[in-house]
């Protein structure tokens, strides 16, 4: 059984392998990107949103059960969509709202949670015209302050309704889990495109994501870049031993190298 749960992980890393040593010849027709999908958890910002949240309403010895008994769900069989829907039902009803999340979002500005330098770099490149999308599988309200805040084009995560239920997941394939609709974040980003009337072309989109559980739309996309933590937890490492990517972000890096990193300069 273990074989089955990791076998995607190991035909990612012989993909990402194959593309990589194809790279540095002229067999693939490189595309400079022109929509960039950026994940928030661990890659726009380098921590974990709903985790602060936890421990900022429940402490962190209760934020740490909490994140134990979501992986032994997984573990035991659990979606990461259903998953989703349970964690961020339970956080509104638990009286969480928009005030919270901006609240968190200062204090990772004011503690340097944000990583700025990448910031500056996509809005170098929203400046040449690129288009920027802030996607996260976590609460869309997250990747739409984010989006404003820093002038990009839209931020898309899992939606709610005014009830505090939710109605669309962003997720690792489309389907429908106990009657939400799941979308994943290359899909979400054409949907937008075609929504403004823009050609949307798979072979022109880079994704920026830390998370093993984008390895499917990392795959689909042109170009895939892994932003690495300082303090990598377990997925994180997983996606860095593995080589589950084209190119790399570290926290010491300098706009300018990013720009050509994302560029594949």
């Amino acid at each position: 059984m273990k074989f089955f749960r990791y076998a995607p992980l190991i035909e990612g890393a012989i993909y990402f392998y194959v593309k990589r040593k194809l790279n540095k010849t002229n067999i693939l027709k490189k595309l400079e990107p022109q929509i960039i999908i950026v994940d928030v958890d661990g890659t726009i910002i380098d921590s974990f949103i709903v985790y602060d949240i936890l421990v900022k309403f429940y402490g962190k010895e209760k934020a740490d059960a909490i994140e134990k008994e979501f992986n032994e769900r997984l573990k035991r069989g659990s979606s990461v969509e259903e998953e989703i829907i349970f964690g961020i039902e339970k956080l509104y009803s638990d009286g969480i709202d928009r005030k919270h999340l901006k609240e968190i979002l200062d204090e990772y500005e004011a503690n340097g949670k944000i990583r700025k330098e990448l910031v500056s770099a996509l809005q170098e490149l929203k400046k040449e015209g690129k288009i920027i999308l802030i996607i996260t599988k976590g609460i869309e309200d997250i990747a739409k302050m984010i989006a404003e805040k820093y002038g990009f084009d839209a931020g898309f995560g899992s939606k709610i309704d005014e009830r505090g239920k939710v109605v669309e997941v962003i997720g690792t394939r489309r389907r429908n889990v106990n009657g939400v609709r799941v979308i994943t974040k290359i899909d979400k980003a054409k949907e937008f495109c075609e929504s403004k009337g823009i050609k949307f072309d798979r072979k022109k989109v880079c994704i920026l994501s830390d998370d093993i559980y984008d390895l499917k739309d990392m795959k689909r996309a042109s170009r895939c870049i892994l932003t690495i933590s300082d303090n990598p937890v377990h997925f994180q490492r997983l996606a860095m031993k593995l080589k589950l990517y084209d190119e790399s972000i570290t926290n010491d890096l300098k706009k300018d190298r990013i720009l050509k990193i994302i560029k594949g300069c």
